[in-house]
């Protein structure tokens, strides 16, 4: 299986710089016949992949908002190809995608989780809808007792 280093390497460079020039290969991509998107997203998806930990985080955010930034439509088409492409690859490498895919968004704000779920709906299942990061926490009057503590009292 070959890497598309050149693909990895943008996580190396400023996030804004990166998720211009991620918008710019997907839109050509998308314009592509289904074989031949395949074709040049396995060799980037593989080497997505080979980043760790947070490098793969990092990544998956800044390609996310790429997708969000080329519309919802050619994004759709990006998403489908990769489907097609992880339909052929190891399943260790989709269970990775789902849980980079939800860690990134759930660091996002609701804007950006909205407009992913008109991309990638079933991805998000297991992300707030309404989660806002700008928000600050609720203060409550009582400290409830956790649900374990059900023998407790208060």
């Amino acid at each position: 299986m070959s890497n598309d280093d050149t693909w990895s390497a943008l996580n190396d460079i400023d996030p804004e710089l990166a998720r211009s020039k991620m918008a710019d290969r997907f839109r050509t991509i998308v314009k592509l016949p289904a074989a031949e998107q395949d074709a040049q997203l396995r060799p980037m998806i593989t080497s997505e992949y080979t980043l760790e930990g947070p490098q793969l985080l990092k990544f998956t955010s800044t390609r996310l908002r790429s997708w969000i930034d080329i519309g919802v439509d050619d994004a759709k088409v990006a998403a489908e190809a990769y489907n097609r492409v992880f339909q052929q690859l190891p399943g260790d490498l989709a269970m990775r995608r789902v849980l980079a895919v939800q860690t990134a968004a759930r660091e996002m704000t609701s804007e950006e989780v909205a407009a992913l779920r008109s991309i990638i709906p079933s991805m998000l299942d297991a992300v707030p809808v309404t989660r806002r990061l700008d928000a600050p926490p609720v203060a409550t009057k009582e400290a409830k007792k956790p649900a374990w503590k059900f023998w407790a009292k208060n």
